[in-house]
């Protein structure tokens, strides 16, 4: 009987939300008032709890009753899996908008064009001011190596997957590869937990992963955080698996993980010491064939590199030592456990004691090097990079998380083992882990509005393809990129500009005959104030037309004729 109503209320918890996403709310008049129900994250929030409890009671039957409850912990991890796409699908921003969307959606339309270099626009050539190539590369692209030219800042991996998706399956499918790779993300998870505990440790992983405020908030915008983390921990469990094909599989996750994300090429090393270790039998072979199928990846980079920049060792990411420093390390250590913290609080913390656990299914060594080595190595890799001021950042370190919540599920399934006598442990912990799993959602819920926040890009960029005249140059910061991609005007980037220099640039744009255009946010515009005091270019930004769309401004500069 309880088993039939835990069941019945994560199947109920799951259906609940799903029609609150995709229906948008229900209210109800009654005798009392009106209900109403309207967040699916609280519904969800109980199915998560009602499932982990319901396969954590069960963990410890007879065989048929295990295997059963094996079977249902897989079947609520794929329902979990299949949330979360259908919910990175309905709330998905499906918008080219800031730095890296941009940057990554307009470069999968250069893959599909075959042209990754596009031509720089042709008043660059004779600008009177410092740098003008690069004041008119929007976010997300630079000069190329060759004058005259302009190329993506990002790496391939995302773009070309999302190339692949458009090809497949039409416009707009290059916005699905992000709540796949979530999806994947969620399921392999699961295994992971499962091969380092028990189905209901990987449940609860899992649910950890889903719940996780940074891959909710990335869940839902093109870019390359979620894949890669996916990519890295397919490549765990697949190495884990002790044969070929696990090795090879691992491999080609790698391969993808780097061309995604070339910085942590190094998380390779800890893959290969896994296959290494995991069986004692046909070490060589193994390793041989995870090293083959995972160079792909940076050879394939290389590659890329050396046609698009110029150079095997040349990047879009530019001067790396202007990007990583030793005085970046403390205080971003001091920023990611602050964030880690405040969004997932301390509990998950306790898997980096899973070493210190009595029962392990796999050697202590290989359980110290997941649990421990990889979250360190991870953090290790942007203590030094530049600074950054916001929780979500997070992101960054996505791909340790599913080794800590996997060695959590170690631990607690070692606690309700040790004190497998109390009756109320093991009910006790299944609830605080839900718990974990509610506050979570509570937290991601509460801090991330992307979905609703960045449609701006898009809808700003339409108005201006709308009004503005084919020959227009825009002079932008933050929506330089989807400016580029949404309307093909020239983009003129403030932020680069010399505040000597802006006057200059633009009466000679308008001298050549083009039509001017500020596009920013009301936040720049303070920015703007305090660094172009005194220039005509502010002037005009406060007395020339200006009309709002979806909270952007969009300021008519006039052209040739003064209009």
């Amino acid at each position: 009987m309880r088993r039939f109503a835990l069941l019945t209320l994560a199947l109920a918890g799951s259906l609940w939300a799903a029609m609150l996403t995709f229906g948008g709310g229900v209210a109800i008049r009654t005798p009392w008032g009106r209900l109403s129900s309207r967040d699916p994250v609280r519904p969800l929030a109980v199915a998560i709890l009602a499932g982990i409890v319901l396969v954590f009671l069960q963990s410890r039957a007879s065989t048929d009753r295990q295997q059963d409850s094996r079977r249902w912990a897989s079947g609520l991890a794929a329902l979990i899996a299949g949330i979360v796409l259908l919910a990175g699908v309905r709330f998905g921003t499906f918008t080219a908008g800031g730095a890296d969307p941009s940057g990554y959606v307009s470069e999968s339309a250069l893959w599909r064009a075959g042209q990754l270099t596009q031509p720089a626009p042709e008043w660059v050539a004779m600008a009177p001011w410092p740098e003008a190539a690069r004041t008119a590369a929007p976010l997300g692209y630079m000069p190329g190596p060759v004058p005259g030219t302009q190329v993506p800042a990002y790496p391939a991996g995302l773009p070309l997957l999302m190339a692949a998706a458009h090809r497949a399956a039409g416009p707009d499918a290059e916005y699905l590869v992000v709540p796949i790779a979530g999806a994947i993300l969620v399921w392999a998870t699961y295994l992971f937990g499962t091969r380092l505990s028990t189905p209901w440790g990987g449940l609860l992983a899992a649910g950890l992963m889903a719940s996780s405020p940074p891959f909710l908030m990335w869940l839902v915008m093109p870019m390359g955080d979620i894949p890669v983390a996916a990519c890295w921990t397919v490549a765990l469990v697949a190495a884990l698996s002790g044969t070929a094909r696990g090795a090879a599989g691992a491999g080609i996750a790698i391969a993808l993980a780097v061309l995604i994300r070339p910085n942590l090429v190094p998380l390779a090393l800890l893959v290969a010491f896994i296959v290494w270790s995991v069986r004692p039998y046909a070490r060589i072979r193994r390793v041989v064939v995870l090293g083959v199928a995972a160079a792909l990846g940076p050879l394939v980079v290389a590659l890329i590199n050396w046609q698009v920049y110029g150079s095997p060792f040349q990047s879009g990411y530019g001067d790396l030592e202007a990007l990583y420093s030793r005085a970046f390390v403390w205080p971003n250590l001091q920023r990611y456990s602050t964030w880690f913290l405040s969004a997932q609080t301390i509990v998950p913390l306790a898997g980096l004691l899973a070493p210190l656990c009595q029962r392990l299914r796999i050697s202590r060594q290989l359980v110290a090097t997941i649990t421990v080595v990889i979250p360190a190595v991870t953090l290790a890799f942007y203590l030094p990079y530049t600074r950054f001021e916001d929780w979500s950042y997070l992101r960054f370190l996505l791909p340790a998380y599913p080794a800590i919540f996997a060695g959590l599920a170690v631990v607690a399934w070692n606690a309700t083992d040790r004190w497998a006598g109390i009756r109320w442990v093991r009910p006790a912990l299944a609830v605080a882990m839900g718990l974990l799993v509610v506050r979570s959602l509570d937290y991601s819920n509460a801090a991330s509005d992307l979905s609703r926040s960045e449609p701006r890009y898009r809808l700003a960029a339409a108005a201006v393809a709308d009004d503005a005249p084919p020959r227009t140059v825009i002079v932008s910061f933050g929506h330089s990129g989807s400016l580029r991609y949404y309307t093909g005007h020239d983009v003129l980037r403030w932020d680069l500009m010399e505040s000597r220099s802006i006057d200059a640039a633009l009466a000679y744009l308008t001298a050549r005959g083009y039509h001017l255009y500020w596009v920013g946010d009301p936040s720049e515009r303070a920015v703007i104030a305090a660094r172009f005091m005194g220039t005509r270019f502010l002037a005009r930004l406060a007395s020339a037309p200006q009309r709002t769309v979806a909270d952007v401004q969009l300021i008519d500069l006039g052209g040739p004729s003064g209009s």
